[in-house]
């Protein structure tokens, strides 16, 4: 097995396999969005915001991804300049789970981070992703908030 970069030319994959995880998270697929994933994905490889990992199997099947989304917040006392790191698209297949996968991809993801000096990273968490994402070091926080807005929009 062979832990590497993703590239453009990954991009296919990449959109199979968050479908696959969306899905194993419960969500429904009540519309085709594999070229909104595709875009986004380009647009931010190319400009370097943007970094996937990707575990492929001996026969070149790729069974793991791990992503970080850099994003540029209004700086504060403590983080001067705003960049904090998003860690989000993981997700293994299932008959490959509890190998430490999805651990060895966290430290992958957490060395680019501090390679480019990146502060805090975070990311939201599923039920079966939690106990991995403490075992690795990161805290609960309660204090964000969302609200949908479709209802507004056109």
């Amino acid at each position: 097995m062979e832990y590497r970069l993703a590239t453009l030319e990954d991009i296919p994959e990449m959109c199979r396999l968050r479908t696959l995880q969306l899905i194993d998270e419960g969500e429904d697929e009540p519309v085709d969005v594999t070229s909104e994933m595709a875009d986004f994905f380009r647009r931010k490889m190319e400009d370097g915001s943007f970094v996937q990992y990707m575990l492929e199997d001996d026969d070149g099947k790729i069974i793991a991804t791990a992503g970080i989304l850099y994003i540029e917040f209004t700086p504060g006392f403590h983080c001067r300049d705003g960049v904090r790191g998003y860690i989000t698209d993981m997700y293994t297949a299932p008959e490959y789970r509890r190998r430490g996968i999805a651990t060895h991809m966290l430290g992958m993801l957490r060395d680019d981070a501090v390679s480019r000096k990146v502060r805090r990273i975070m990311l939201g968490a599923s039920v079966y992703g939690m106990p991995v994402y403490r075992k690795f070091g990161f805290r609960d926080i309660d204090d964000w908030m969302y609200m949908d807005l479709d209802d507004l929009i056109d």
